[in-house]
């Protein structure tokens, strides 16, 4: 049976795989930080999901204007692929703010403003 479905391109299942493994990797990281109550790392995996949030919604902005200047075979497999990056930069700030408020509520992290507080109250 025939779906009639035209795959995504080449070209965009080449720039997205990076990002994919880049995705993975940080993904797993986050995990085992939350997992084992560890978040040494956490600031540099929080910094590289913002570096990869950015290239992500740079891939959409260039998908973006592939589909306005006609540049694809099929509007569908188009889609799909916008569809794939605007979940995969979703993913990235949802698992981003899992892991700040993992750390948060683990008692390791300060916000900013609350030590500001406490060394005036200490004078």
């Amino acid at each position: 049976m025939d779906n009639n479905f035209n795959p995504i391109s080449p070209d965009c299942v080449k720039e997205f795989l990076p990002v994919r493994d880049e995705l993975c990797k940080l993904m797993e990281r986050a995990k085992v930080a939350i997992s084992q109550d560890n978040y040494e790392e956490a600031d540099d995996i929080l910094k590289k999901g913002d570096d990869l949030k950015n290239r992500i919604s740079a891939l959409r902005k260039q998908q973006m204007n592939r589909m306005q200047e006609g540049d694809n075979a099929s509007l569908k497999a188009s889609m799909v692929y916008l569809n794939i990056l605007q979940e995969s930069q979703e993913l990235v700030s949802i698992w981003r703010h899992l892991l700040r408020a993992s750390r948060f509520f683990q008692g390791d992290y300060v916000p900013q403003e609350v030590s500001m507080i406490a060394l005036t109250e200490e004078r």
